[in-house]
């Protein structure tokens, strides 16, 4: 397995395999999902220091993805919190080394940067169960509307 951070050349596939995980994850219900808009966001991410996208490979064969960034804790401005906010794991790599593979890049990544905080959201029973054995707890829960225009 092969990870390395995102390179441009990789940003037309990661748009095309986004629109499952958009939809997977629900936001479909009140989310557009435009791919060259997330190209945009995935290359800005590219050129932000405090933003990172990382993607696995198998033997030249897409395995997963993931991208967030470290923002300031509101609560306690000492501190920064490293939050994914996209993780995307072919479905054929999600009981393999992938998805570990992928969390721990990000993590050290985050780790380096001096985050104190990790944050990813779940919208599977398998992912909650992977974060909880992983020491995470449950803190949130994400609700999302459309706001009338």
């Amino acid at each position: 397995m092969e990870i390395r951070l995102a390179e441009i050349d990789d940003l037309p596939l990661l748009a095309k395999v986004g629109r499952k995980f958009h939809q997977d994850a629900g936001f479909d219900k009140v989310q557009s999902y435009d791919e060259q808009g997330i190209q945009d966001s995935f290359f800005a991410l590219l050129n932000n220091p405090l933003g990172i996208l990382i993607t696995a490979w198998d033997e030249g064969k897409f395995a997963g993805a993931i991208a967030g960034g470290i923002y300031p804790n509101f609560y306690d401005p000492r501190e920064s919190i490293l939050q994914a906010g996209f993780v995307c794991v072919m479905e054929e790599y999600r009981k393999g080394e992938a998805t570990g593979a992928l969390v721990g890049a990000f993590e050290e990544w985050g780790k380096a940067k001096g985050a104190n905080i990790l944050t990813y959201m779940s919208n599977t029973k398998e992912w909650a169960k992977q974060l909880k054995d992983r020491g995470f707890v449950k803190t949130d829960t994400v609700w999302a509307k459309r706001m009338e225009e």
